[in-house]
C-alpha cells in the first residue's frame, strides 16, 4: 500500500494521498468483501487476498514475468479498442488473467457457490503495473465473466478510503449534471461531437429529483467552481471527452474552451466547508479513456479520484459509443434508486443486463460496451 500511495505521490511531484490506518471490517460492515493485491515481480505475480471472517492473509505467487502481462494487458487494450473482436479471443485472453489471479483462490473465494449462498459478495482490486489498465469485470474464468459471480470495484489503497456505515440514495442526494455535446475544445482536440449527452443529462435530471444541470457553453471551469460552493452536491456526473495518463500534463477532461488537468481538479470542485464537508459520494466521468499505448495510463484514473475529494469515481477505461453510454449511465442512476443496492451492486447489475442482452440494442452484450465501465475508491 505504501508502494502504491508513493507512486501517486510520484505522479502529482507533491504529497496529495492522505493514508489513514484502516480496518477492512470499518470499511464494509456487512463483512462481505475479500480484498486482492497483485504485486509484480521480475519473475513473478504475488497475490495477496484479504478473506471476510478469516484474520490471516492468503498468498499465492504465479510464474509470469512483467514482460508476459504486459503483452497481455497490451493485446487486451487492442482487441478492445479494434472494431469486432472475436468474443472467444477476449475470454482466451482474460482467461489468463483468471489463471494468474483468481484461480489459486477460488475456493476461498467460493467462487463456485451462487451470490445469493454465498458470504463475498464483493471483490475489490490493488491492481500493479499495467494490470491496472484491463477491467476486472471481464476477466473470464470457466465458464462466466468475473462480474457475473462478484461486484467489483478498484482502489489505490484501503489507506484512502474512509469508513462507511450508509449507501448512496438517489432518492436524498444532490446531483450536478454537466457534459457538453460539441464545442470548441473537441475540435481542438480533435475529438468527435457527443450527441447523446444531451439524452443522458435529461434522463439523469428525471432520475435525479434535486439536480442541477450546467451544459454546453455553460460548462466552464468557473461556472462549475461557482455551483459547487453555492450547493452541497453529493454526486458530480460529467460527460465530456477526458484522457488519463501516467502523465498529469496529459490527465484532462474538457470544459467548453478547453482542458481541465487533473491538477486543477481540486480546485474546480472543492466545496463550501460552511455548507459541507466531508467527501463528494460519488462523481462520474462518463466519456473518458485511457491514453492509447500507455501501460501506466491508469494511473490518472486514481489521481482523478484522488484529486477529486471523491468517496467513489465511476470512470471508462475507454471511449465508447455515446448512445450506448447514455443508456449505461441512465440504468445506472436507476440502479441507484434501489436503497439495499450499493455503487458496485448497482454497477454490476447493469453490467449483467448488458451480458443478458436486456438493452435497447441486443448487440451492447459485447464488453466493449459494458467492460470499460470500472468503479474507483469505495464500493459501498
Amino acid at each position: 500500500e505504501d508502494l502504491q500511495l508513493a507512486e501517486l505521490d510520484n505522479f502529482f511531484q507533491d504529497a496529495c494521498a492522505e493514508p489513514r490506518v484502516v480496518d477492512i471490517e470499518t470499511l464494509d460492515p456487512r463483512n462481505e468483501t475479500a480484498i486482492i493485491y497483485s504485486i509484480m515481480l521480475k519473475d513473478r505475480l504475488e497475490v495477496i487476498a484479504k478473506l471476510p471472517n478469516i484474520s490471516g492473509l492468503k498468498h499465492h505467487a504465479s510464474p509470469v514475468t512483467p514482460t508476459e502481462i504486459d503483452g497481455v494487458t497490451k493485446t487486451l487494450s487492442e482487441l478492445m479498442k479494434s472494431s469486432s473482436p472475436t468474443l472467444e479471443e477476449i475470454k482466451s485472453e482474460t482467461h489468463k488473467l483468471y489463471q494468474w489471479i483468481i484461480e489459486p483462490l477460488e475456493t476461498d473465494l467460493d467462487i463456485n457457490s451462487s451470490r445469493e449462498n454465498s458470504l463475498i459478495k464483493n471483490l475489490i482490486f490493488i491492481l500493479d503495473g499495467s494490470l491496472r489498465n484491463i477491467p476486472v469485470s471481464f476477466i473470464f474464468g470457466e465458464d462466466q465473466y468475473l462480474v457475473e459471480r462478484y461486484a467489483t470495484a478498484i482502489t489505490p489503497g484501503l489507506q484512502l478510503l474512509e469508513s462507511q456505515t450508509t449507501n448512496l440514495t438517489i432518492n436524498n442526494a444532490q446531483a450536478l449534471l454537466t457534459g457538453i455535446t460539441q464545442s470548441p475544445s473537441f475540435e481542438n482536440e480533435k475529438m468527435g461531437n457527443l450527441p447523446n449527452v444531451r439524452s443522458e443529462l435529461q434522463a439523469l435530471g428525471q432520475i435525479i429529483r434535486r439536480s442541477q444541470e450546467v451544459s454546453e457553453d455553460r460548462f466552464v471551469r468557473n461556472n462549475i467552481q461557482n455551483r459547487v460552493q453555492s450547493t452541497p452536491f453529493n454526486i458530480i456526473h460529467i460527460a465530456t471527452h477526458g484522457k488519463f495518463s501516467s502523465d498529469p500534463n496529459e490527465t484532462f477532461i474538457l470544459d467548453y474552451l478547453g482542458r481541465i488537468t487533473v491538477r486543477n481538479l481540486d480546485q474546480l470542485l472543492a466545496r463550501n466547508p460552511i455548507l459541507q464537508s466531508g467527501a463528494i459520494e460519488l462523481l462520474t466521468l462518463s466519456a473518458c479513456e485511457t491514453a492509447s499505448g500507455d501501460q501506466r495510463a491508469a494511473l490518472g484514473i486514481a489521481g482523478f479520484a484522488i484529486r477529486a475529494g471523491a468517496r467513489s469515481t465511476l470512470a471508462s477505461l475507454w471511449k465508447v459509443e455515446d448512445r450506448s453510454t447514455a443508456e449505461f449511465m441512465e440504468r445506472f442512476y436507476e440502479k441507484l434508486l434501489d436503497e439495499n443496492l450499493t455503487k458496485a451492486e448497482a454497477l454490476r447489475e447493469v453490467q449483467i443486463d448488458f451480458i443478458n442482452k436486456e438493452t435497447d440494442d441486443p448487440f451492447h452484450f459485447r464488453p466493449y460496451f459494458w467492460a470499460p465501465f470500472t468503479l474507483i475508491g469505495h464500493w459501498l
